[in-house]
């Protein structure tokens, strides 16, 4: 009789740890306990990020202050999620004092295609600016990394 109860106490606590341990890996493994990584846009150089948003169509609006000592042109800005695969660059032609800043919106990349999210996806990529110094005329390329959480 002793052991009939003995193995009744265990049978009913192995299967609610069982149960618990199914519980448990469904929890961890439907990423709820993941932390998101936090919003980050930052320039090598003299460029900071004024501003910067991402809706879940992939279009990036941002404004982008420069402190290099001189004026600028900015000529191209693009965003992709892999730099050195020749992002998409879109064409803008904007003076921009030294100290100021200006604002664009660009179609960002992920994997050579637009991208697109749900509302709580995260983007990480970079954005490529491009720009001609007006003190020497030399044309300089600056990467930003961004990462953003929409929604």
């Amino acid at each position: 009789m002793k052991l009939q109860s003995a193995m009744e106490y265990l049978t009913t606590y192995g299967w609610a740890i069982l149960i618990l341990a199914i519980v448990a890996l469904v929890i961890v493994s439907s990423g709820l306990l993941t932390q998101r990584p936090t919003d980050i846009c930052s320039f090598e150089y003299n460029l900071t990020c004024s501003s910067y948003y991402i809706n879940s169509n992939g279009i990036l609006n941002i404004t982008i202050a420069q402190k290099t000592g001189y004026n600028i042109t900015a000529t191209y800005i693009g965003c992709d999620s892999n730099v050195s695969s020749s992002p998409i660059l879109l064409p803008i032609s904007d003076n921009v004092p030294n100290g100021g800043s200006f604002s664009s919106t660009v179609q960002c990349y992920y994997g050579g295609k637009y991208f697109n999210s749900s509302i709580s996806g995260t983007y990480q990529g970079y954005v490529v600016l491009e720009y001609t110094s007006e003190l020497s005329g030399y044309q300089h390329t600056n990467v930003g990394r961004i990462v953003y959480n929409i929604g």
